[in-house]
């Protein structure tokens, strides 16, 4: 009898501590209520949530925490991560309760909610505005790289709507100059709407280190993946994709984008970048006179992609800028797009530029333009693209339309164009627009 009671009193230990054990590694909830919640509560229910923002900040969190705003109210903003989740466990920031989506709010000049310094973080189903003050910074600072972030089923609007600076943004993903970079980073499902810059990434690149191009994936950020995303009336523009290798952006719709007239912007374009794919994507509406174009490899951009792109009511279509003959922007690709009324400037295969730190002038260097159509545009300048796979494009037009477009595409010195005056391109646009945010 005692070696059964013994043997039945080491199995109740073994599994309470097992019980103890799960419940710590599965994490906890904490809970913050703006209307009844009270600092001094432990925050471990929705009975004893907190209250404010800073609480939030004073406290260190562990893998598999949730952070649960309440739906229904507002937070005054500031949020700064502290811990790290595993990918397996990350911290999670959420909401919970009925109603609208949790909004946090106005902060003066301040970002609203800053990731630094962690890594394997998701933060879902929050509202943000803030017309004075920045949205969400992703900033890796002090040689400190940060990994595995996702942003999903986030509203953010009226963000800096008066700011200049280039982190007045929605999303602003930078490092220091120390060389710190971000990597794995995820954006689904989000909307943005009427702010300065959309989603703005930067990082170092050439012209903060001239010999970044020895080894720029130790340099570059990596892995990013922006999808689903809605962007409406970003004044600078809608999205820089900006020292990153290994990005896709798909399924996302840039519209009213680059309007701003004070300097030069594109609506969605990537510069000091490698492996960057755009695809089943709409850009349409951008109006800045000096640049305004759907398709952007900006300098230093090399082995990229547009593809499937439906590209309409714009300055221009494309307009490429190289800067060096070092990288020559090379092997990047145009194909399966269709351009629709972009047409109040000239189009530029690539434009060659000086830039303040490595003053040459340059081309593109293997580019591929093909099966693309361009409806009712205005021609493309063929410079600077030397020995260009030019094949299968389709222009639609009126006579003397088609006669410019004739003239211009002689400079391209390859025969695979095609004239029309009309042309059904809808299920083209139906192919590339059905899965798009509404």
């Amino acid at each position: 009898m005692k070696k059964l009671f013994s043997a039945i009193l080491c199995l109740i230990i073994v599994l309470t501590t097992c019980i103890v054990a799960s419940a710590e590694t599965a994490g906890r909830n904490y809970y913050i209520d703006s209307i009844s919640g009270d600092d001094e509560n432990d925050g471990l229910s929705p009975e004893g949530a907190w209250k404010t923002i800073p609480r939030l900040n004073a406290e260190a969190f562990s893998a598999g925490d949730s952070i649960l705003f309440k739906r229904g109210c507002s937070f005054s903003g500031g949020f700064q991560t502290k811990g790290s989740g595993t990918k397996e466990k990350p911290i999670t920031v959420s909401a919970y309760g009925e109603g609208s989506d949790p909004v946090i709010g106005p902060d003066d000049s301040a970002p609203l909610f800053i990731i630094s310094g962690v890594n394997n973080w998701v933060v879902e189903n929050l509202e943000f505005t803030s017309p004075n003050g920045i949205g969400m910074m992703i900033y890796a600072l002090n040689k400190t790289d940060i990994d595995n972030i996702t942003v999903r089923n986030c509203y953010f609007h009226d963000i800096h709507v008066n700011g200049d600076a280039s982190s007045a943004a929605s999303l602003y993903l930078d490092t220091d100059v120390s060389g710190a970079k971000l990597s794995n980073i995820h954006l689904d499902s989000l909307r943005i709407e009427n702010t300065q810059w959309g989603i703005h990434c930067k990082g170092v690149n050439a012209e903060n280190d001239n010999e970044i191009f020895e080894s720029p994936e130790k340099n570059y950020h990596k892995n990013f993946v922006f999808e689903n995303i809605y962007i409406n009336n970003a004044k600078k523009a809608g999205m820089v994709i900006a020292a990153v290798s290994n990005c896709i952006v798909r399924n996302c719709r840039v519209l009213n984008c680059a309007t701003a007239q004070d300097s030069a912007y594109a609506p969605l374009w990537m510069r000091h970048s490698q492996f960057v794919t755009v695809e089943y994507c709409e850009i349409a509406g951008s109006t800045n006179k000096t640049d305004g174009m759907a398709i952007d490899f900006d300098g230093w951009t090399t082995d990229s992609v547009y593809r499937y792109i439906y590209s309409h009511d714009n300055t221009r279509f494309i307009k490429n800028c190289v800067f060096d003959n070092k990288t020559n922007n090379a092997r990047n690709e145009v194909c399966n797009c269709v351009s629709v009324n972009d047409n109040q400037k000239m189009n530029w295969s690539a434009i060659s530029l000086i830039s303040s730190s490595l003053p040459s002038f340059a081309a593109m260097k293997d580019f591929s333009f093909h099966d693309n159509v361009i409806v009712n545009g205005s021609p493309i300048l063929w410079i600077r693209t030397p020995k260009a796979k030019i094949e299968n494009i389709k222009f639609i037009g009126s006579g003397f339309s088609n006669l410019l477009h004739r003239l211009f595409n002689l400079l391209s010195f390859s025969s695979g164009f095609s004239y029309e005056s009309n042309g059904d391109v809808t299920a083209l646009i139906n192919e590339i627009t059905k899965d798009l945010p509404q």
